[in-house]
């Protein structure tokens, strides 16, 4: 009778707790759409199309071990609409913007209504689409739907210790490393995981380290440690979040010239720029790394994101000493409107300071007309303005310049700019 008794509590206590979980369930279940992406529910015609996607071997090397049959993949495309009918997890497809078709997917699951928390995992792209921001905007519309429309407190992520592009990935998030759990079960064994709890970050979070030169370490302005439950009155995400982490260097590593220049490469054709435009960001990088062997204090450079395929760039090198140049500023098309360009620019900023300089001067071309409004809203003002033949067209080039021994000017009216941009001076 006792035992019976016992039963019937728990089965009291767990059909609520599964209703609860398939109600969070049909709420994650949302198209989501994004600049370079769109995210949508798994279903059934899917499954062709991402088998194609999924025929490259390298893509099941964390998951299976190797590229799976055509009867393998039937498995695993039945068990994420077993998992999504079930409501216990949430799959989608991940479908290229431009042209609707599948490149991945991925997925919601481990849900945890009554700790609003979940997973973000079972994550795959075809290598065509690597390196494209696809991977990173996926995971922020995810977040973003996770902590503004449901009110998550918590999501984690896992990955496999050895995976260095899915934990690179995850170091462009404010997530919190808890470590390498070992449950004695192979699927643990080789696991990391980290967190990202739902926070309203310090604007100057990891600033003092931001300034210092010592070697790069990723530089998160999320960072909080406690337990939801601990957390009482924890407000929202604001529309910008998750941050970016941004890694600070004081010297050039390994692959940093290569992907610099892939980054501005790739903005650069989005204006008609040529290829001229990035032999001068090569050149220019190759001085900064001749002029650091000199001194640490010839400049700073800054990455968000991934150091091998960053999101944005931007650097300040020192001209004389009353005199600082900013360069290489440039945030990709998937991570923009979500205040990255401004944070560099701040960062950046707030560096000049440090160091004493009187003076920051800038060149870029009048077509950037947001850049022009966030440089405005600096305090720069625009001192030299010309048509020049340049990097394969007519250009309009200007030159900017922030006085630091004048006061802040107000921030023009409308407020920050949606747009990141590049800023063009090799």
């Amino acid at each position: 009778m006792v035992v019976g008794d016992q039963m019937k509590t728990h089965t009291q206590h767990l059909v609520p707790a599964v209703a609860a979980r398939g109600e969070m369930s049909e709420r994650l279940k949302q198209r989501l759409e994004g600049d370079l992406v769109v995210l949508e529910p798994l279903e059934l015609h899917h499954g062709p199309d991402l088998f194609e996607a999924s025929r490259d071997p390298v893509v099941w090397r964390w998951i299976l071990g190797s590229a799976p049959s055509r009867e393998l993949f039937d498995l695993w495309f039945q068990h994420a609409l077993d998992e999504a009918a079930g409501r216990r997890e949430v799959p989608f497809a991940t479908l290229d913007r431009a042209t609707g078709r599948p490149i991945g997917a991925t997925r919601y699951l481990a849900l945890r209504p009554e700790h609003r928390g979940l997973e973000i995992g079972g994550t795959w792209l075809t290598p065509t689409a690597w390196q494209t921001g696809a991977n990173i905007e996926a995971k922020l519309l995810m977040l973003d739907h996770a902590f503004e429309r449901l009110r998550c407190l918590r999501v984690e992520f896992k990955a496999d210790a050895r995976n260095a592009r899915s934990r690179a990935a995850l170091a462009a998030l404010p997530a919190a490393f808890e470590g390498s759990p070992s449950h004695g079960r192979s699927i643990w064994q080789r696991g990391t995981r980290l967190r990202l709890l739902q926070h309203h970050p310090p604007r100057l979070a990891g600033r003092a380290s931001e300034l210092d030169p010592a070697p790069a370490v990723p530089v998160v302005s999320a960072a909080a440690d406690r337990l939801p439950h601990e957390r009482a009155g924890c407000r929202s995400l604001p529309r910008a979040s998750p941050a970016i982490a941004i890694t600070v260097r004081s010297r050039l590593e390994p692959g940093d010239l290569a992907a610099i220049v892939r980054l501005h490469g790739r903005q650069a054709a989005e204006h008609g720029l040529d290829a001229s435009f990035e032999v001068e960001v090569a050149r220019g990088l190759t001085d900064l790394a001749i002029a650091w062997t000199r001194s640490p204090d010839a400049g700073r450079l800054w990455l968000a994101g991934p150091a091998d395929d960053p999101l944005g760039s931007i650097a300040i090198t020192r001209e004389r000493a009353d005199l600082a140049r900013l360069r290489w500023f440039v945030v990709v098309h998937g991570a923009r409107r979500r205040g990255l360009g401004r944070r560099l620019l701040d960062d950046a900023l707030a560096y000049v300071r440090a160091r004493g300089f009187v003076t920051v001067e800038l060149d870029t071309i009048a077509d950037l007309t947001v850049a022009a409004a966030m440089y405005r809203q600096a305090g720069f003002e625009v001192v030299a303005s010309a048509h020049v033949e340049r990097w394969g067209r007519r250009l309009e080039a200007r030159k900017y310049r922030l006085s630091l021994l004048s006061p802040p000017r107000a921030a023009a009216a409308g407020g920050d700019p949606k747009e990141e941009h590049a800023e063009y001076r090799a």
